[in-house]
């Protein structure tokens, strides 16, 4: 088997055994917090279609993998991690591989780091097996090296993500 082939693989297990019912319950409540948040989330939806030169009416199956992870980028900078795992496991479903400068729309171009922005996701939620997939599969596909300026902030989660599953299990 190729390499390609077993990340792939891994990319399909990390996607289909995490649990978005937390996702699922927020969208359901009818309470006014709950309207308060989908209109927050509706209100950085239509920042990130702007952002990238998308319009709001452009069906959900026809939207670009950057939007997507601009969009889980941007939900999990909110505090909407829940929300932000449905739309960066769609992102990475459309672009699996990572990259440094990816380009996404005209000249804009971005480090493209999905595992490891579902890592933190993740882990937000306290969810430490599925934190523990996603920052292997970051690491796998080498999201980071040593070089890299924000590879401090990636061994520190590594190594939270790793203590916290010692204490849970």
């Amino acid at each position: 088997m190729t390499y390609r082939f077993v990340m792939m693989c891994l990319v399909v297990v990390i996607l289909s055994t995490s649990n978005l019912s937390a996702c699922e319950d927020t969208q359901a409540a009818e309470s006014p917090a709950a309207i308060s948040s989908q209109a927050q989330i509706e209100a950085i939806r239509n920042r990130v279609l702007r952002r990238c030169g998308l319009s709001p009416k452009l069906a959900e199956n026809k939207l670009p993998w950057y939007f997507f992870y601009e969009f889980g980028v941007e939900l999990l900078d909110a505090g909407k991690a829940a929300e932000a795992l449905e739309s960066l496991q769609m992102t990475a479903s459309l672009k699996a591989e990572p990259a440094r400068a990816a380009r996404m729309y005209g000249m804009w171009y971005v480090n493209y780091l999905p595992y490891f922005q579902m890592s933190l996701a993740y882990a937000q939620l306290e969810q430490w097996e599925l934190a523990w997939d996603a920052i292997v599969m970051s690491e796998a596909l080498v999201e980071f090296s040593p070089g890299d300026y924000e590879y401090e902030t990636f061994e520190s989660l590594k190594q939270t993500i790793a203590r916290e599953r010692q204490t849970a299990g």
